[in-house]
This record gives structure tokens, C-alpha cells and sequence, in this order.
């Protein structure tokens, strides 16, 4: 077994690794840098949010009985189904 072809080939493993751990360095850093830009132009220019207008009234006030009746034919049709 040739021992130069070894030693090469761990020195580009070795250099290929480097490189991806010194990229993914260089990632997260920027991506850090990044998060205290937008905090800081968020300090100063906010982004609005708007509050959706929505009348819940109709949701409050539930018919239990189209809940029972729901609840009723959904066992029926599953009963039917497991036969």
C-alpha cells in the first residue's frame, strides 16, 4: 500500500472539512450580525401589525344540539365502516 497516497488523501479530507467548519463559522456570524441589524432598524422604524376586525358573536353562542347530531352520525358512519 502506497503510504504518500494515504497521507494525500487525508491532508484533502482534512482541507475539505476545514473549509466547510470555517464556512459554516462565517454563516453563523453573519447570521448574528444580521439579527442585531434588524433589531436595531426594528428600534426605529417598526413594522406595523394590524389587528384583524372580526365580529365573534356568532362563534360564542354554540348549538350543542348540531354538536350532538354531529357527533352521532360521525360514530354511525365509523361503526358502519369498521363491519
Amino acid at each position: 500500500m502506497n503510504t504518500e497516497l494515504l497521507k494525500t488523501g487525508v491532508f484533502v479530507m482534512l482541507m475539505g472539512m476545514g473549509t466547510v467548519f470555517l464556512f459554516l463559522l462565517i454563516m453563523i456570524g453573519m447570521m448574528y450580525v444580521n439579527s442585531y441589524i434588524l433589531k436595531f432598524i426594528n428600534k426605529y422604524c417598526p413594522e406595523e401589525i394590524e389587528t384583524p376586525q372580526s365580529n365573534n358573536k356568532k362563534s360564542k353562542s354554540i348549538d350543542l344540539g348540531e354538536v350532538a347530531a354531529a357527533i352521532a352520525i360521525a360514530i354511525r358512519e365509523r361503526s358502519k365502516n369498521v363491519k
